[in-house]
């Protein structure tokens, strides 16, 4: 990501957290392919500004992967608990907007060790996540994330 607003910005700035919404500049390169990852309590609209971008989705209303590519001026919405990746299959960098609601929370401690990332990374292909019944171990209960979700704000809170 090249620049990002949201409540680790304000936190870092010492200015009151704005819980809403967030939003993020990313250059993703000709041939980069992110890991497959899940958002459980926030929705992504992804805008692409230049280039084009293919994004993956399995949502709980589908049975299989789905694909959307975007180009410049197109967009496309991820909701709560969708699996989803993002690829440049094409010849240019892409730039992309990505506004998430409510706002995105990334916290790392002193050491720069992740905290907390309303986004989970996972290590696994569409084909293995599949046979785990897109149920996979490393997700935790909505309840459980809500729970150091609202841990990481208060934190962040207090810088």
């Amino acid at each position: 990501l090249s620049e990002a607003i949201g409540p680790a910005v304000f936190a870092a700035q010492g200015l009151p957290l704005q819980e809403g919404l967030s939003v993020a500049q990313a250059n993703l390169p000709p041939g980069v392919t992110s890991l497959i990852h899940v958002h459980p309590v926030v929705s992504q609209f992804t805008w692409v500004l230049e280039g084009e971008l293919t994004v993956t989705m399995k949502d709980a209303s589908s049975e299989t992967p789905y694909t959307q590519t975007i180009s410049a001026s197109e967009g496309v919405q991820t909701n709560p608990g969708t699996f989803f990746q993002l690829q440049n299959q094409g010849k240019t960098t892409c730039q992309a907007l990505y506004i998430v609601t409510p706002a995105f929370v990334f916290e790392t401690d002193e050491t720069g060790q992740v905290r907390y990332n309303d986004a989970i990374v996972l290590p696994w292909t569409w084909d293995e996540l599949q046979q785990q019944g897109w149920n996979p171990a490393d997700l935790s209960s909505p309840d459980e994330i809500l729970e150091l979700r609202a841990e990481a704000l208060a934190r962040m809170a207090q810088l």
